[in-house]
């Protein structure tokens, strides 16, 4: 008998376990009803966008072994116009800034190419405005060995060396007024560094266009340098008196205070 009641409590447990591992595995195969599903990672689209320079004179195009004047009235041609553009940012339409890494390209009046610079890897969208520099900046001067558009190589006509660093700016030419041999004017101006550092950045707003960048089209915003305030405001440039700058120091800061209003804005074309 008690085998009997011993036999039918084992069995009870038994049925209790059953039952209970049974009511788990039911727990387990539950879903809840409204499931959150994470939001997925939004994609960026990237597209181009190009920065074309043109070189002016006052109302005049550069053109190179052409005759000009300066606000002296002293004629003068070009034979040579560079300019090292860096440290490019682009203000998007929601005031945002994109600073663009590693951007340093020479412009060369001779180079038609060269004027014209693309910008790569561009997120989708309008764009409103920029900021560029005209040289290069004093850490990309000191950071040692050079690439992309700082090797030696690319710039060798802009760099003097490593304690003078890059020339950010360089005009040759002739003026007939011109005390040197040949009546050669010539102008190299650079410094990175200290009181006489001639880096000058411009903020260019497009003003009531947009540069609309999308993975289908390439906006170009067209730029305007203008040559004749090289030599104008807040000094004076006199081919007679000054013909030559080509070492840094307060006469090369001079003539980059000078061309500080340079660069203007021309228009985008979408």
């Amino acid at each position: 008998m008690q085998t009997l009641v011993r036999f039918a409590f084992t069995l009870s447990l038994l049925s209790l376990v059953s039952i209970f591992t049974e009511c788990k595995k039911d727990e387990k195969s539950i879903e809840p009803s409204n499931p959150v599903n994470p939001s997925p990672t939004p994609t960026v689209n990237y597209g181009t966008l190009k920065l074309s320079f043109s070189n002016v004179v006052g109302s005049e195009t550069l053109v190179l072994g052409n005759t000009y004047k300066n606000s002296l009235g002293e004629t003068f041609t070009v034979s040579k116009f560079n300019y090292y553009i860096s440290n490019v940012s682009l203000i998007k339409a929601d005031n945002s800034v994109l600073d663009l890494k590693n951007i340093y390209r020479i412009v060369k009046q001779n180079d038609d190419t060269s004027r014209v610079i693309t910008l790569g890897n561009i997120p989708v969208g309008n764009y409103i405005g920029l900021k560029v520099m005209l040289g290069i900046d004093s850490a990309s001067n000191n950071s040692g060995a050079h690439s992309g558009g700082l090797d030696f190589d690319y710039a060798s006509d802009m760099f003097w060396g490593w304690n003078q660093g890059y020339i950010f700016l360089k005009l040759e030419g002739t003026a007939p007024t011109s005390t040197l041999t040949n009546s050669k004017i010539e102008y190299h101006i650079g410094g990175y560094g200290g009181i006489y550092k001639t880096q000058k950045i411009f903020h260019l707003n497009f003003g009531n266009t947009q540069a609309a960048v999308s993975s289908t089209a390439t906006p170009e915003v067209h730029l305007n340098v203008n040559l004749f305030e090289f030599f104008i405001n807040p000094e004076t440039i006199s081919f007679g008196s000054k013909p030559q700058q080509t070492t840094l120091g307060a006469g090369a800061k001079q003539i980059a205070d000078n061309y500080s209003d340079m660069m203007t804005f021309d228009k985008v074309v979408n």
